[in-house]
């Protein structure tokens, strides 16, 4: 990474950010260039029939977790819950929430999730986001890093780990997804069954947030507010993909 030419878009300083301080249209232009590369990833670079991360002789292996590859989206979702309910056992953070917690999960292991068989692999960076892309003074990119997740994924997983903070501006958004779709990438306005897959992936993070696992101070009024917020989450979630389901 330190031989990539440029600076990152975004920092974890805001004095740093140079994604802030750009207008509109350069942002824009930023975008057009970002959906060529995301083009030839998924082109040029042959998705797997199974899920998880690329080893550096090309084969599809497990990820950092020793879990995986999987045949399909099923299969990946339910070991992905399967290691948040070990988490949500052995971290002592989650004492408060954990027996309401696992009745919400055990409410949610009822039902009868779709095989999705229509939903294709791509290969995917899977943090492509600002602080990923390296652009030079004239803001164009000259580097993409961070490539340690990068495999064959279902084509929603890319909207969960990819493209912040753009998708949390509208106007930006809007604009990206139209020059994804231009280009034959699907979004989540043309992804079959978005919003429940979108409810499935919240449902996985609310119940052991990353950020709570790490937390300096467990004890911290905030963070038993986040607890139980997300406890509640868990909760809502589980009736909403209820109600998809039916």
């Amino acid at each position: 990474m330190t031989r990539t030419p440029g600076k990152p878009l975004r920092t974890s300083t805001t004095e740093s950010d140079i994604w802030p301080k750009l207008s509109i249209e350069k942002q824009k232009l930023i975008f057009d260039e970002l959906v060529e590369y995301v083009t030839q990833l998924h082109s040029r670079i042959p998705s797997s029939n199974k899920i998880r991360n690329y080893k550096s002789n090309g084969q599809i292996g497990h990820d950092s977790n020793l879990q995986g590859p999987w045949n399909n989206y099923r299969e990946f979702f339910y070991d992905q819950l399967e290691l948040k309910i070990k988490t949500l056992n052995e971290e002592n953070i989650f004492d408060p929430v954990r027996d309401d917690v696992m009745k919400s999960i055990k409410e949610f292991q009822k039902l009868n999730l779709p095989e999705f068989n229509d939903l294709p692999n791509v290969f995917t960076h899977y943090d492509l986001g600002l602080q990923n892309l390296t652009v030079n003074d004239n803001y164009k990119i000259t580097g993409i890093i961070d490539w340690e997740w990068a495999g064959s994924y279902p084509v929603s997983e890319e909207y969960f780990h990819s493209y912040k903070p753009i998708v949390y501006d509208k106007q930006l958004k809007n604009y990206l997804f139209d020059q994804l779709e231009n280009h034959t990438i699907p979004t989540p306005r043309t992804i079959s069954r978005f919003t429940l897959l979108q409810n499935l992936y919240d449902f996985l993070e609310s119940i052991v947030p990353w950020y709570l696992t790490k937390v300096a101070n467990p004890e911290h009024p905030i963070v038993e507010k986040k607890i139980f917020e997300n406890r509640d989450k868990v909760k809502t979630l589980v009736e909403q993909i209820k109600q998809e389901l039916n």
